[in-house]
C-alpha cells in the first residue's frame, strides 16, 4: 500500500506544482489500478 500512496502523492503534487490548483485525481481499481491527475484549470 505504501508505494501506492507515494507514487500518487507524487503525481498530485506535480501536477499541482506545474499546472496549478485545482487538481483531479481518479483511481480505478479491476483487475490492475488505474490513476489518472489531470489540471483541472480551464
Amino acid at each position: 500500500m505504501f508505494p501506492t500512496e507515494l507514487i500518487v502523492g507524487e503525481l498530485v503534487t506535480n501536477a499541482a506544482r506545474s499546472g496549478g490548483a485545482p487538481v483531479g485525481l481518479r483511481l480505478i481499481r479491476d483487475q490492475r489500478l488505474i490513476c489518472e491527475v489531470s489540471d483541472l484549470r480551464r
